[in-house]
């Protein structure tokens, strides 16, 4: 899990420094972060304790990994080539309900993909890391560049998109009857146990 994690936030963060969508995408497409989001989701809607507090410490770490490596990565970058950077990937001027909408309708993919075997969750994984993945990237990259607006426009988007989808997932396994499944959740923490 960690592993992809780090490959994912190098290659998201290379990719907004260069200002290359493809790469940004690349950077997204092998992001783990779905898994230990459901797991949040599920322990959520069965009261587990136990499986919320190691989805939440699996998720708190991811956010630490990402936030100190996409600003040392940025700071590193701007001490050897100084610049005037501007990201254009975390606009201002989108309102905070647009964001929600887009992690919402991420999480229910999400979600729904995890539970259908049939249809794939990669690619609703991508969707989910797309929705968090570079706004902690752009985090750390005005962290570096002492941006403090880049800082936490990019702090409030992740925390509006990761509410979001943590809210969908927990709707959709609720209309779907998995409010009785337990062992589904444990199921899912040990897996993403099992990755790290």
């Amino acid at each position: 899990y960690y592993l992809f994690l780090v490959l994912s936030i190098l290659i998201t963060t290379a990719g907004l420094l260069l200002k290359s969508s493809p790469i940004i995408i690349g950077g997204m497409i092998i992001a783990p972060i779905l898994t230990p989001i459901l797991a949040c989701s599920l322990a959520l809607l069965l009261f587990e304790g136990k499986g919320l507090v190691r989805a939440i410490t699996i998720i708190l770490i991811s956010v630490v990994v990402a936030f100190l490596l996409s600003t040392v990565m940025a700071y590193v970058t701007f001490l050897t080539e100084p610049s005037t950077y501007v990201i254009e990937y975390i606009p201002g001027i989108i309102p905070p309900g647009m964001y929600f909408l887009v992690a919402f309708s991420a999480g229910i993919a999400g979600a729904f993909a995890f539970v259908k075997e049939h249809l794939s969750s990669s690619i609703s994984g991508v969707v989910v890391s797309a929705s968090l993945v570079p706004p902690l990237c752009a985090m750390g990259i005005g962290v570096a560049l002492k941006d403090a607006s880049l800082a936490e426009r990019s702090l409030s988007i992740f925390l509006l998109n990761l509410g979001g989808i943590v809210f969908a997932a927990t709707l959709v396994f609720w209309i779907l009857g998995f409010r009785q499944a337990r062992k589904l959740e444990e199921k899912v923490v040990e897996k993403v146990d099992g990755g790290s």
